[in-house]
């Protein structure tokens, strides 16, 4: 669904105004903050890949990051669903048992916010902004 149809969080972000009551900036700013979610969970992914981390410290890290952007995602961009995503998935890390499920976890989330991050630069004006350069 969020391939075909534009997510409700775009909606509500684009209602949101930065300085001097424009939308610009908190578009660019919410595409950095979900790319920088994706790229940080990639990184943790690539780790649990590997034969010498645990689960554990895999499971503290994912939390961290996921904390810091889930509290931002509401009271920066006025996202809903997104951060009710994020934290949903930080209590369902308390159930993962092996590096299997730890990977399905992070995956769906990385594939949400992926596909929400492409709605995002969607609304960035990009030709406009570049007719000067």
């Amino acid at each position: 669904r969020v391939w075909i149809n534009k997510p409700d969080d775009i909606k509500l972000m684009r209602t949101r105004k930065g300085a001097r009551d424009q939308n610009l900036s908190i578009v660019i700013y919410s595409a950095n903050d979900t790319g920088v979610l994706v790229e940080g969970l990639g990184f943790i992914r690539a780790l649990a890949k590997e034969d010498y981390t645990d689960l554990a410290t895999l499971v503290a890290n994912a939390k961290k990051i996921m904390q810091f952007y889930g509290s931002r995602y509401k009271r920066y961009y006025s996202f809903e669903v997104l951060p009710n995503l994020v934290n949903a998935s930080v209590e369902a890390l308390e159930e993962v048992k092996t590096k299997n499920d730890f990977l399905r976890l992070l995956e769906a989330l990385i594939s949400y916010v992926g596909k929400l991050h492409y709605w995002i630069d969607l609304e960035i004006p990009w030709a406009k902004m570049t007719q000067g350069y």
